[in-house]
């Protein structure tokens, strides 16, 4: 704890962000995105302003 406030001091964590890993996870949410679409469109027809 520190001596002028009775908070504790803030413990940093290393972070290692490697670029290829991010462009991995925009992918991958780029398509549960379109999957979720895709599954909400499922129960209305295809003639339907809903649909589109």
């Amino acid at each position: 704890m520190s001596e002028t406030t009775n908070s504790p001091t803030p413990i940093e964590v290393p972070v290692r962000t490697r670029g290829w890993q991010s462009m991995v996870m925009v992918v991958c949410a780029g398509f549960m995105c379109l999957a979720q679409t895709a599954f909400a469109a499922q129960r209305f027809g295809q003639d339907s302003a809903v649909y589109v």
